[in-house]
């Protein structure tokens, strides 16, 4: 029963003990001896205080020392946030310029798109005309080529009348 009971409380049930048996006067007791366990509960119970207190005192020097880790580290992870703080603006700025490069290079893209597409209708109307332009020719050069062989047939029918002409001429002089 004494051996679980904590040391704040043993006096007390001590005292309880000496009064019952003082009460019942069934046991005798020896006066010095409950003196002398008074005694020793009372050193007991200084040597409890003075051991919350050294055991106080060392939680009072550890949360000391990890509050000063703590307040270091507050420090050190302070002056580490600014720097990533730092880091995420100048990065934020880089992925601006790179965004900001990234739509004037689609827009040269798109630029040059278009400027391509116009040459190639360009291209595609003038191979067109002159498709037309052959097969409008194609179309004339036969008519043309007889309209020819008939002017050739109508000069040389008239070469041979100028040369029979000339030799009337010549005959007669």
């Amino acid at each position: 029963m004494i051996e679980d009971c904590p040391l704040t409380d043993l006096a007390v049930k001590v005292a309880a003990v000496r009064d019952c048996a003082t009460a019942l006067r069934a046991v005798s007791y020896d006066k010095g001896l409950f003196d002398q366990l008074k005694g020793l509960l009372s050193k007991l119970e200084l040597w409890g205080i003075e051991a919350s207190q050294r055991e106080s005192e060392v939680l009072i020097r550890g949360y000391e020392e990890e509050k000063s880790i703590c307040l270091s580290n507050q420090a050190r992870l302070r002056k580490e946030d600014a720097l990533y703080y730092a880091k995420i603006v100048a990065l934020e700025e880089e992925r601006a310029r790179l965004d900001a490069n990234i739509h004037k290079l689609k827009t040269q893209q798109e630029q040059k798109r278009r400027e391509q597409m116009f040459r190639a209708s360009l291209r595609n109307w003038r191979l067109w005309t002159l498709r037309w332009l052959s097969y409008t020719m194609l179309s004339q050069v036969p008519q043309a080529i007889s309209l020819l062989k008939e002017q050739i047939k109508k000069a040389l029918e008239l070469s041979e009348a100028l040369k029979i002409k000339i030799q009337d001429v010549l005959e007669k002089f």
